[in-house]
């Protein structure tokens, strides 16, 4: 049986967005649904009757309508091709509290037609085309102790076991560094258990496969969300499972929101303005369509004009420009050895500026604080 699996959509995320004037919404919320659209497109396209999704639809549980309407559009789409959606919540669908519902909860209340939700564990067995998987759903927030107890007391009744995960895997990686400690992990092994197949994950952002038997992998988002992900490939991935538990898999990578940051040191360049659009233009293919930032190496000699550097960025078609940032070096301070306490004010202060480049101006204003100063009995 193959199964479409993906997770960590995060719709409703406007960061460097701007409102579309045609459909009124965000050119962020546009690009997440267009990459959701090509998954659909293949799993239709492909035939395939199941689709995993396995937490966080969307940024936070408080949805507005039109957000969840485009979502929902979406599903519905799926529902009416005969696919079957198994849908888990994340933790950015519904909060802590169990009574409180998360906006994907309306699958449930609706009875809607081959769609099975939940935020609790649960265990479904489904038949397509005379293949059975029993699928586990794991709760969303949980311990390992939990997540352990379930998969001890999951029976195997020679039908292949998928598990439905939102969590952590200790091993796993959040983009190129480990996690961070307060996340909950659970231990790899609790999942060698005899007939497992497969166990679906959502929460971290980067596709990885941590284990092949079973297979233990994160689905991965469909889109990239920040900087934090820039060189992340975004997609969904196809499971192919055998009535043995055996498995393979394809990951398809999908159009996502480009992001581009150019790090270039000026110091000792002369024409800097020019230098960095010379630098820019090395990667055009890159800055289209992306949301760019520059980090620029300066010391008080440089100049830019920002101005230009931005009205290129999108004249060759960036989609969104940061502020530049500018990062000055950090000179060390050395204390000058003329400068005790036995020396008095006004040597000390010309002692203190003596190479600053406004060293007459400061020790104008200087002096005439000092004496005000004693005037009023301050020294």
């Amino acid at each position: 049986m193959k199964l479409v699996c993906f997770a960590d959509f995060h719709l409703g995320i406007s960061t460097y967005g701007r409102t579309d004037s045609v459909t009124n919404l965000n050119t962020r919320v546009l690009k997440a649904l267009k990459s959701l659209d090509e998954m659909i497109e293949y799993t239709i396209k492909n035939k395939i009757k199941v689709v995993v999704f396995a937490g966080d639809a969307y940024k936070n549980s408080s949805v507005l309508p039109n957000i969840q309407a485009e979502f929902n559009k979406r599903m519905r789409k799926l529902v009416d091709n005969d696919v079957t959606i198994l849908c888990l919540d994340g933790n950015h669908d519904v909060d802590r509290i169990e009574t409180k519902k998360s906006p994907l909860n309306v699958y449930d209340d609706l009875k809607v037609d081959n769609v099975v939700q939940t935020r609790f564990h649960k265990e479904i067995e489904l038949t397509i085309d005379n293949e059975t998987i029993k699928f586990v759903f794991l709760p969303t927030y949980h311990d390992e102790m939990e997540i352990r107890h379930i998969v001890e007391n999951t029976q195997y009744d020679g039908k292949p076991i998928v598990y439905i995960f939102h969590g952590t895997i200790r091993g796993a990686n959040l983009n190129d560094w480990n996690i961070a400690e307060k996340e909950t992990y659970v231990e790899p092994d609790v999942f060698d258990k005899e007939g497992v197949a497969a166990v679906v994950m959502g929460h971290l952002h980067k596709h990885q496969i941590l284990y092949n038997k079973p297979l233990v992998f994160y689905c991965g988002s469909l889109q990239r969300v920040d900087f934090s992900e820039e060189k992340q490939p975004k997609g969904f991935v196809v499971l192919d499972v055998q009535q043995d538990s055996s498995v393979t898999y394809d990951f398809i990578e999908v159009e996502s929101q480009r992001f581009f940051t150019l790090n270039s040191n000026l110091i000792g360049i002369q024409d800097e303005t020019d230098y960095v659009i010379n630098e820019l233009s090395n990667y055009t293919n890159k800055i289209k369509n992306a949301i760019v930032r520059l980090r620029l190496d300066m010391d008080k000699s440089n100049y830019i004009n920002e101005q230009r550097i931005h009205e290129y960025l999108y004249s060759v078609g960036a989609e969104y420009v940061l502020k530049i940032e500018k990062r000055y070096e950090k000179r060390e301070i050395v204390r000058n050895a003329e400068l005790t306490e036995n020396v008095d004010e006004h040597k000390a202060l010309r002692l203190y500026f003596e190479n600053h480049e406004k060293f007459d101006k400061l020790i104008k204003l200087g002096d005439e604080i000092i004496l005000r100063a004693k005037k009023e009995g301050k020294i």
